[in-house]
């Protein structure tokens, strides 16, 4: 009778250990998702300047006249200039 209760007791303490390691694990893939997700995150300003230089070749190759590259380098312009002004609000907020 005492090795039933002996093996009792070292089952109850494997599925405890069971549990902590499978949360252990839960929460180690839970940090390695948002450090990934921050690490990959473009910054819109290194996004358009990027963009920038995309349609600077798209001009000189011809693919674009002067007059589309002045109006979609405005629409950058002022697509950046809108999230410069809602990046302090997002910052206040965090």
């Amino acid at each position: 009778m005492f090795t039933l209760a002996r093996d009792s007791s070292a089952s109850t303490h494997v599925i405890v250990l069971v549990g902590v390691l499978i949360a252990l694990v839960i929460a180690g893939g839970v940090v390695v998702m948002l450090l990934r997700k921050r690490l990959l995150a473009k910054d819109d300003a290194s996004a358009d300047v990027g963009l920038f230089d995309a349609l600077k070749q798209m001009r000189d190759r011809g693919e674009m006249t002067q007059e589309e590259y002045e109006a979609a380098r405005r629409k950058v312009v002022e697509k950046t200039k809108a999230a410069m002004k809602q990046a302090p609000a997002k910052k206040a907020a965090k």
